[in-house]
């Protein structure tokens, strides 16, 4: 059986490409990369905590400006940098809740922040412990995107495998549920 670390991080990178797939976009996953991602331009940086019990953690996503730019919707106008901003911080918030749904029926319910974003000329992040931080590149469409994972897990955490009845059912990513 896999640590939970890892557990977690096959989730977040299939949760990737599922996530890119729903918006029609190719997305290739080209496997872990050492940092600082190549900045021939801009970067879009968006970086969201989560939390759950025994565990915490953070998700930061990376893109050149002209990839975010494609991923923006027409119906949001053009790359400002606010929109840019939000469209990066709504990924990274919408592949933590892929993740929350993979999560919540093994016992684990995550709390997710809020995303932070910027856009930078160059970053420098602070290289993480390698049993608890890892980075992936991703090949999409019109360049690359980055994702580093970084987590702790107390000695106490555990997944359980059956349901949890105070949790329900979990709807498919981008299903609304109207009550």
């Amino acid at each position: 059986m896999t640590n939970p670390f890892e557990e977690f991080e096959l989730v977040l990178v299939d949760s990737a490409q599922g996530m890119f797939a729903a918006y029609e976009k190719a997305c290739t996953h080209a496997g872990p990369w050492t940092p600082p991602p190549p900045a021939d331009e801009d970067l879009v940086v968006a970086a969201i905590g989560f939390a759950a019990e025994h565990t915490r953690g953070n998700l930061t996503l990376i893109s050149a400006r002209s990839v975010v730019k494609a991923l923006m919707p027409a119906e949001m106008g053009g790359p400002a940098d606010a929109a840019l901003c939000d469209v990066l911080g709504e990924f990274a918030n919408m592949l933590l809740g892929r993740l929350k749904n993979q999560l919540l029926p093994r016992g684990v319910a995550l709390m997710i922040g809020m995303p932070t974003m910027a856009i930078v000329k160059e970053i420098r992040l602070k290289p993480g412990e390698e049993s608890s931080s890892v980075w992936h590149r991703f090949v999409v469409d019109d360049g690359y995107f980055f994702m580093r994972f970084d987590a702790t897990f107390d000695e106490e955490f555990s997944f359980t495998e059956e349901m949890h009845a105070e949790h329900g059912p979990v709807g498919a990513e981008g299903e609304m549920v109207l009550f």
